[in-house]
């Protein structure tokens, strides 16, 4: 029994030992075949991928041999315009551009072509604006290498690309100036889609600006326009959740006061002064009252004043001359407010200044419209002396003129010698301002020299009335020649002023 038990227990080891070296040797050939067939499965991988690389590095180095090509043929375009001033400067740019775009960094060359681009875009030779369409479309193809945003000329771009549309913005405005008006209004909307779903809304509301002012100066369509609105509008009700309340606020209000205008001076309608003015009242002016509230940071959009303004002009438009004077008053209080505030001798204190002027200007012509030609002749005279204090002369001498000319038509009702004798000396006044403000010579002079002629014919000073008037048409003549309105006109008051001479000397 000993010896069986023995043999018993040390069989089952060896069959233990046996199927575990079996097991073992099993895992092993597993082992070997798995790690053959992967590496007959990766090898080839491995070298198609290299293949693959290889295939792509060639593909750049042709893409960007091609770039290379392209900016030394627009380097050398440049070099040729040698007889348009700053050409030499426009080769130097693209030659940076290209070293940019040649030592992989893409945005920084097209920076330089933007850049290009922007000084271009005002160029009067016209090979030098051709020029300028080569140089923008240079700089869309290298904005569409930017953030791996490698999608075709013409497609949305996943995200929002800014040189893009900066880009497309660029080349739409020397389409324009070529004439080339359907290629601009295309390339303009694709400025919006560059920045449509990512962009910042201050930077999607421009290209709509851009858009509207293509459409007011180039197609005049009110249905280009008003779908330009519509689609605005839209974009900016979908972002107002998502966006900083401020920015809504000043893009919201910078679009209103555009369709505003748009509805106020559609000139297809005769002007839409109603709508506009309830678009106005219900949804411009409660933003702009909002935004002034908002002191903690500056903002791009209109002010509590220019809608004021806005109101003053509608309701001017309308013929409601009270309502009117009620706004405009409103918007000079609120400037003069502003101008105090100022420091002294600043660029914006001088910039505050001048519209105050303008707002003078509008209360002096709503007054002279209401007949108080001597309250507007005191606002044209205070809108002229602010736009001498800010340095706009020949601006202030315009406003004289306007003074000048209330005011005797202020005397005309009178009659009275004392007054007529101020508008005199006020016609002599603002003379010596246009010949400081034009020169001796210019046209602007015959204005103030026939109301010269009217006040001393008011004061019966018939013998000085023919001086002023043959000045003027001498100044006329050899600057516009006989056949010019001006001269006729001038030619004409002169032989009626004869005429009149000769009763009274009856």
């Amino acid at each position: 029994p000993t010896s069986i038990s023995t043999w018993s227990t040390n069989g089952l080891d060896d069959v233990k030992e046996g199927v575990r070296t079996s097991v073992l040797a099993s895992m092993a050939t597993w082992w070997i075949w798995t790690t053959s067939l992967a590496a007959l499965m990766v090898v080839p991988l491995v070298v198609g991928a290299r293949l693959m690389r290889e295939q792509e590095d060639g593909r750049d180095r042709a893409a960007k041999q091609k770039r290379m090509e392209e900016m030394r043929a627009l380097e050398a375009k440049a070099k040729k315009l040698s007889a348009v001033e700053g050409a030499q400067q426009w080769a130097y740019v693209v030659r940076k551009a290209a070293e940019s775009d040649r030592s992989n960094r893409v945005r920084e060359s097209c920076a330089y072509l933007l850049r290009l681009a922007a000084v271009l875009e005002n160029v009067k030779h016209e090979e030098g604006v051709k020029f300028a369409e080569a140089v923008c479309w240079r700089a869309i193809k290298q904005a569409l290498m930017l953030d791996g945003n490698l999608f075709k000329e013409g497609e949305k771009p996943v995200g929002a690309n800014e040189e893009l549309k900066a880009a497309y913005v660029r080349l739409a405005n020397v389409e324009v100036r070529r004439g080339k008006h359907a290629e601009a209004e295309s390339h303009y909307w694709s400025a919006y889609r560059a920045v449509e779903d990512m962009g910042s809304l201050d930077s999607v509301s421009a290209t709509f600006m851009h858009m509207i002012r293509f459409h007011r100066k180039v197609t005049k369509s009110k249905e280009k326009l008003d779908k330009v609105f519509t689609i605005w509008d839209r974009k900016l009700e979908e972002r107002k959740q998502v966006e900083c309340s401020m920015t809504y606020l000043v893009e919201k209000s910078k679009m209103l006061n555009e369709k505003i205008t748009f509805m106020a001076f559609d000139k297809e309608e005769g002007g839409r002064f109603h709508e506009a003015l309830s678009l106005a009242e219900k949804e411009f002016l409660p933003i702009a009252k909002e935004l002034d509230t908002i002191t903690i940071v500056q903002h791009e959009g209109p002010e509590l004043e220019a809608a004021y303004d806005l109101m003053a002009n509608l309701y001017m438009q309308l013929k409601k001359f009270e309502e009117s004077e009620k706004w405009i008053k409103m918007s000079i209080t609120k400037r003069e407010e502003k101008v105090e505030e100022d420091e002294p001798g600043t660029d914006t204190e001088a910039e505050n200044r001048k519209y105050l002027a303008y707002c003078y200007r509008f209360y002096a012509n709503l007054l002279g419209t209401m007949e108080k030609f001597n309250e507007a002749a005191n606002m044209f005279e205070k809108a002229a002396i602010m736009m001498e204090e800010v340095g706009q002369d020949k601006e202030a001498a315009m406003m004289r003129i306007s003074a000048t000319s209330m005011f005797l038509r202020s005397a005309e009702k009178g009659k009275s010698t004392e007054v007529v004798t101020k508008g005199l000396e006020m016609a002599q006044d603002t003379l010596h301002h246009c010949e400081h403000a034009f020169g001796p010579v210019s046209t602007k002079l015959a204005e103030p020299l026939m109301l010269l002629s009217k006040g001393y014919w008011m004061l019966g000073k018939y013998s000085e009335c023919e001086k002023p008037v043959l000045r003027a048409l001498e100044i006329c003549r050899n600057a516009l020649g006989d056949s010019h309105s001006l001269t006729k006109t001038i030619l004409t008051q002169l032989m009626e002023l004869r005429r009149r001479l000769q009763n009274t000397k009856k």
